[in-house]
């Protein structure tokens, strides 16, 4: 396989070319040759990778070391609309530091770590530091108590990194600190290199159920996805620059950094805040490939930049798609020439499930199986058979469930939705907010009602139904309550679209909420009738009354 002959025949110039993607099958099904082809490009292309295909797998050696003597930034991040830069150079020193320091205090090759950092400087210095030492890697984004307490459970890490001037609520787990070390000897032992299916991280992935059941990521996987994204889906290559701001960390990091490391490009670290607060920071920061979220597009539509640097964007084909907002988007920031693509990322999985073809300014939602890795599409009725017709549910394998529907354009892939309602393709914490809600005092019983928007791109919205029985608590002030602890004891990202407080008692079966019985209730408008009307609410009264609740 000629990889660059591979790679042009993704690039086409207009809306309804039709794209020659044999090669894209024949990876999937005898991906052996695939990986080779691009590990030697690879090679070609840069400085010589250590890591080869079946044998040990050195992801500091490739991902940092390697690009030290060409003295570029690793990362770019922003204070107060000031670029901060760490180069690799820099980037080597402190994470060299740091692994003598934590060597020192008993971190050893296969230990379980749990960085709870936010994206930034700090996290870059202890992911690269613990795969400098051959650690096992899991990435906590800082929030509230319950929901770090759950994942730190869930993964029982032997050590922690977080930030000792403004720490998470780790609880007994902040016992557990290795310190980010800023100066100091460098390590001297070479860095490690993992075997092929070890795993260097444990990941949650907000793709799938359940959600606090963390996944093993072998080293080669991780390698090999991140440098296949970096040819394939991102298009990135020394001198580059890659940011996507407001994509969700938990999906895509570390796999994102790590594409960006491999091709020896610049990850830069930009917030949606950063952009508001100076417009002009898109327009000065040297980002050559661009991830555009749907919040980002929206700030974009309202106060264009001139992107003149800009070659490639892309966007999630799991987010909604507003086809007018995102050509609104594309014209009104001069970007009709600039090819855009789609991917699917799961960092977890390694990288993208999904990727794209690049079309000049177009917005669609077409997708593509990642090269090099087998895949079914199956029947979407649930039978577990190959799909006949031309739409099925893409299981990526081996043993991994299907979530998202694809339909066959020609030699493409049309992304539908997932088969059951989600947040783009993340799955909503229904099962830990509403067991955080229903300790409320007050409250009885609360659900997660998943209903369609009607919004570009078939959304749908989570809504939290809250019942109260016959408390004498305010409404208003259960709902307060309610968004108060759901945001601080959870987190921003737990917040459900909307919550309604009904002075009700729900159906149970057993000792559970009847969910079908609310999403019909609530659905049907039953529930709202049910809450205004006098005659139900004496009900309740008499039956709090005789059940003594």
């Amino acid at each position: 396989m000629e990889i660059p002959a591979l790679v042009q025949s993704l690039d086409l110039s207009r809306e309804d070319d039709v794209p020659s993607l044999d090669w894209l099958v024949a990876s999937s099904e005898a991906p052996d040759s695939f990986w080779s082809a691009l590990f030697e490009f690879a090679r070609e292309k840069g400085p010589p990778l250590r890591s080869r295909p079946g044998k040990p797998q050195d992801l500091y050696h490739d991902a940092v070391l390697r690009h030290v003597a060409a003295n570029r930034p690793a990362f770019v991040w922003y204070e107060r609309s000031t670029a901060r830069s760490l180069s690799f150079s820099a980037l080597d020193a402190r994470a060299s530091a740091c692994a003598a320091a934590w060597t020192q205090r008993g971190a050893k090759a296969g230990a379980l770590i749990a960085l709870v950092l936010p994206l930034g400087p700090a996290l870059v210095v202890a992911l690269a530091a613990a795969l400098r030492l051959g650690l096992c890697v899991s990435i906590l984004e800082p929030a509230g108590t319950h929901a770090l307490a759950a994942r730190l459970e869930a993964l029982g890490p032997a050590h922690v990194v977080f930030d000792p001037e403004d720490p998470p609520p780790l609880g007994d787990f902040a016992a557990l600190l290795l310190p980010l070390v800023e100066n100091g000897p460098a390590l001297r032992a070479p860095p490690y290199a993992y075997a092929p299916d070890e795993p260097c991280a444990r990941l949650f992935s907000p793709l799938r159920a359940p959600l606090l059941v963390p996944v093993d990521l072998p080293a080669a996987r991780a390698l090999e996805d991140a440098l296949r994204d970096a040819v394939f889906a991102y298009r990135i290559g020394p001198g580059d620059a890659l940011a996507a701001p407001d994509f969700p960390m938990q999906q895509h990091m570390p796999a994102l950094l790590l594409s960006t490391w491999l091709a020896g490009a610049t990850f830069v670290h930009l917030r949606k805040t950063d952009l508001e607060e100076d417009p002009t920071l898109l327009e000065t920061s040297p980002i050559t490939v661009l991830g555009v979220a749907p919040a980002v597009a929206a700030h974009l539509r309202r106060k264009p930049a001139r992107l003149a640097r800009l070659r490639h964007v892309f966007r999630s084909v799991d987010e909604p798609l507003d086809w007018i907002g995102h050509n609104e988007f594309v014209k009104k920031n001069d970007l009709v020439r600039v090819p855009v693509s789609n991917v699917l990322v799961d960092a977890a999985s390694g990288g993208c499930l999904l990727f794209s073809t690049r079309r000049p300014g177009s917005s669609n939602a077409r997708a593509l199986p990642a090269p090099g890795r087998p895949y079914l599409l199956l029947d979407s009725g649930g039978s577990g058979e190959p799909a006949v017709g031309a739409t099925g549910v893409f299981v990526p394998l081996p043993g991994k469930e299907g979530f998202f529907v694809l339909a066959s354009l020609g030699a493409e892939y049309l992304y539908g939705s997932t088969l059951l309602p989600r947040c783009a393709a993340r799955v909503y914490p229904a099962s830990e907010v509403t067991a955080r809600v229903s300790t409320l005092p007050g409250v009885v019983g609360a659900a997660v009602v998943p209903v369609p928007t009607g919004e570009p791109g078939a959304r749908w919205a989570f809504l939290l139904l809250v019942f109260t029985g016959a408390s004498d608590v305010p409404e208003k002030d259960v709902s307060a309550l309610v968004s108060r602890t759901i945001r601080e004891d959870l987190g921003e990202d737990f917040l459900p679209e909307r919550a309604f407080v009904f002075p009700l008692f729900p159906r149970r079966v057993g000792k559970e909420l009847d969910l079908d019985w609310c999403h019909r209730q609530y659905s049907s408008g039953i529930l709202l009738r049910k809450a205004e009307s006098p005659v139900f609410r004496d009900l309740t009264a008499l039956r709090a009354q005789m059940l003594g609740t």
